[in-house]
Order: structure tokens, then sequence, then C-alpha cells
């Protein structure tokens, strides 16, 4: 890339780049880039093949390592490569990592549909990859997120290179695109960190990148941002949550671990339920309640839902037995518009039958907007995945919850488990629950079970599926699916019961 050596020009290096660019996009014509580079992006007419966007069928194995709508490698590769990079650069790295992402996408898929998002996307990223690829064949293009592009430079002469590449980036990203007789267009922000003495891991640049762009979206839509120390300079430990965990989504340090649930009679598993976890390098394991606590307060619990949705998704599909996956809904999903669009989605793009996924409701979700929320989740049964309610018996109008929505399974909270042993009036309470459900057609799980006793007595009261650390704690895909533990919890919980 053209190297600048003074930060002064910085506003007329981007002018002169791409003014004209801004200009042109405004009329819905074409957009040129910058003199010299011999590319055009263009305004693009959408055709009705989606072979033409980049749609193909690949293995499991290759969806694991690129995205199948745009080709690029994904953000696992992606990390993966900026490793191999960061370990054979010596003392004086002359590369930047540049994070781009989109605002609009979400909006798009709302009003036009997914295959219009998909469309712009796959698009957008092959005018990416051709710039940045015909500037040095070196540099590397992702998709590192739903939304998001990361591009490794190298030739970077400063910060200030960087963010002029970033702004043009932006300007190819922004061409309005024709759908329907309407311009559409992605709007996004640029982050930018370049590898220097002071930043010692790959890791490390990029989450510098990704504080950048964090910095770029607060000033506003389609603004860049370079890395400065005061972005990260004194984080309490909240901060340092709340500052890392879209990274520690896209690098999949947020994995998902399940805890089985089985038929409490039997004993067979019959289901797992997807749970967050993080291993954070530096801080070791982070509790999911203070995490979760974290993404809410953040606005980062809609993507954070949306990655362990399709992780679980995944591991179901490749899961022997083929068992049903429980998947928790925050409230910030349930009232996204979009929700049974997104869902049906991943489903798709995973594989996985939609009779085998179950997305649990807790009543507290249901308070705000139980009209608008009632809608949505029928038309999530209407794509055929069950719905549960889950921590049954905690909420404000339980009761008047079950006779607005046919519920395909209630799920008493752990609190009651505890009691029942001792207190006659929980032990009926749970026992009415189980009437209740009984004359619903709706099943009865049960959660929280640590002990023979609890599981006989909701076992005589017609509970029908149970999980807790008496069965099995929560564990790894690759445990459920091979290890002999969960095999002998159930003989065990079988030879006990009978």
């Amino acid at each position: 890339m053209v190297k600048g050596n003074c930060r002064t020009d910085l506003v007329s290096r981007i002018s002169s780049g791409i003014a004209q660019a801004l200009g042109n996009a405004a009329s819905g014509i074409a957009v040129l880039l910058p003199q010299g580079t011999g590319a055009q992006a263009k305004a693009r007419l959408f055709q009705s093949d989606p072979e033409s966007c980049g749609h193909h069928s690949a293995d499991r194995d290759c969806s694991r390592q690129f995205d199948t709508l745009t080709r690029l490698p994904n953000r696992r590769v992606f990390f993966d490569h900026v490793n191999k990079v960061f370990s054979s650069a010596g003392d004086t790295p002359s590369f930047g990592l540049i994070v781009l992402k989109l605002s609009r996408l979400k909006h798009i898929n709302a009003h036009f549909g997914y295959s219009c998002g998909d469309m712009m996307l796959a698009h957008v990223s092959n005018e990416l990859a051709t710039y940045v690829r015909k500037l040095d064949q070196r540099n590397y293009i992702a998709r590192t997120g739903d939304a998001e592009f990361s591009f490794l430079v190298h030739n970077v002469a400063d910060d200030c290179d960087l963010k002029v590449l970033g702004h043009i980036l932006l300007t190819i990203a922004n061409v309005p695109q024709i759908h329907q007789n309407f311009y559409a267009r992605l709007d996004g922000n640029v982050g930018v960190a370049v590898a220097n003495g002071e930043c010692l891991s790959a890791r490390e640049l990029v989450l510098r990148a990704d504080l950048a762009m964090q910095e770029a979206r607060k000033n506003g839509s389609n603004e860049a941002a370079v890395y400065t120390p005061s972005l990260k300079s004194g984080p309490n430990r909240n901060r340092k949550i709340e500052s890392e965990i879209q990274l520690a989504i896209k690098s999949r340090e947020i994995y998902a671990v399940y805890q089985p649930q089985f038929d409490i009679l039997s004993g067979q598993m019959v289901g797992m339920e997807a749970l967050a976890r993080w291993k954070h390098p530096e801080l070791g394991m982070i509790p999911p309640t203070e995490f979760i606590d974290v993404a809410e307060r953040a606005g980062s619990i809609v993507p954070l839902g949306q990655h362990i949705l399709r992780l679980a998704c995944e591991d179901a599909v490749a899961m022997r037995g083929a068992p049903c996956v429980s998947v928790n809904l925050s409230v910030l999903q349930i009232v996204q518009d979009d929700l049974p669009e997104f869902i049906k989605h991943v489903l798709n793009a995973t594989g996985l039958e939609p009779s085998r996924l179950k997305l649990e409701v807790t009543e507290s979700a249901i308070i705000k907007d139980s009209k608008r929320i009632f809608d949505t989740l029928a038309s999530l049964k209407a794509l055929g995945v069950s719905i549960s309610l889950d921590d049954f018996g905690t909420g404000y109008s339980a009761l008047s919850y079950l006779t607005d929505f046919d519920w395909d399974e209630l799920k008493i909270d752990r609190s009651f488990v505890a009691k029942a042993l001792k207190c006659d009036k929980a032990r009926h309470v749970a026992q009415t629950i189980g009437g209740i459900a009984e004359k619903m057609k709706a099943r009865l799980t049960v959660e929280g079970i640590e002990t023979s006793a609890q599981r006989d007595l909701f076992a005589s009261i017609g509970y029908q599926v149970a999980q807790g650390f008496f069965y099995a704690k929560p564990m790894a895909y690759a445990d459920l699916n091979l290890s002999p533990y969960v095999l002998n919890n159930q003989q065990h919980a079988l030879a006990d019961f009978h």
C-alpha cells in the first residue's frame, strides 16, 4: 500500500482517495476507488439465483474452515493465520489488522429477508477481497462474524496508513446495491491496530483492533478509529470482561457445554441443555452469571446467544442418538423482530431438524411485552421447534401464561427441588404443576436433581425428564458424545431406582 510518513496529511489522503467515491455513491450510479488502483465498484442488481452470490454446498469439515456464503476463511482459521504470521514476524513487524463491522445488516435482513442480506454480503466480500489482494498478495481477509470482516494487511508504515485503508474499505462496503427497486447499503465502522514492539501476541493485536472498532462505533456510522493505549488503560475486571467479550465470542473462547437430560424412569438420555462457558487466558474460568450479566449491560447478549445457538445446533447434528438440544433465549433475543428468520437460517445452515431444537423462555422474559413475545413464539413453533417455559413458578403471573400459549414443556425451577423433600407445601405445589402439565399435554422437566431421594419423589408425582448433578455435570460435546461417564450415570440411576 502507499506509505505516508506524516499524520497531518491524513484528511487530504482520505479525501483524495474516497471523496469522489462518496459523492458518486449518493447518486447510485457507480463508485470509483482511489486513482491508480484499477478497481471499480458498482451498484449491483440482485439476481434471483443464489448461486450467483457464492452459495455452494460444503461438507462439515470444509464448513469448519471456510464460510460457505462468502467462501472466505472463518474466524478460527483467521486467528490461526494471524498467530503464524506473528510468530514469524521477528522484531520489526510491518503489518496491521483491520476489523470492519457492518451496522445495517440486521436492518436489511429484517426488511428484505436473509436471502437479500446474504447476496449483499457475498458481493461485498468479493469486492473487499479483490481490492486488498491487489494491494499485496499476502494480505488476508476472513469473515469473522455475521456482519464482520477482518483483514491482516502487510507492508504497513504506520497506523495512519492503515486508517486510510480502513476508510477505503468502508467506501467499498457502502456502495449502494439495488433490491426490488430500492437502494440498500450496509454502512459500518472500522478499527485498526498496528503490530509493534508493545504488541506481544496475535491475540493482543486482534483485541486492539476490536477495541478501536468499538470506539469508532461510539463516534457514529462509517467512522474509523485507531487503537491507542487509552482504550485499554486501567480496566477493572468488569471493564476487561466487557471489552473482551466480543473477541471471546469470535475466537470461541466462549464455548458451549452440555448437561444431559434423562428419562426419569428408564434412565435413558433424551436431551441436553446448552450452557455457555468462558475460559479466559488471564482470568481463567469466568462464572457464567458474571459474564452473562456483563453481556446484558454491554449490549452483547444477543450475539452471545446467537453464538451458543449456532454451536449447539452444529454439535447436535453430529451427536449419536439424535437427542434434542435445549437453548436458552434471553429477553433481548426474544424481542428481536428477525428472531424467527434467524432461527430458520441457523437450522438450514447446520442441517439440524427443527424437531430436535428446544428453545427455553423464562417467565420474566414474557412480562414486559407478552403479546408481542407470544406472537414471536408462535412463529418459532411454526418452524417445528419446541418451546419450553423455563423456571416455571418463579414469575409473577405464571398461570395466565399457561392459557396464552401452547407450551411443549414446563420446566420446574430448582428451588422447588430443594424444598420438596422438606416442605409439604412445596411438594404439593410441585404435584399440582405436574397435574397441570398433564392436562396441557406438556412434557414436565425438573432441573437440579442432586440425590436419588429427589429423583424418586419427582418420578412418583409424574415428572418425565430430569437433569442435575445426580446424573451428570455439564460437559464438553466430545465427552458427552463418547464418554462412558454418561452411560455409567444412566445405569446407576436406573439400577438405584428399580
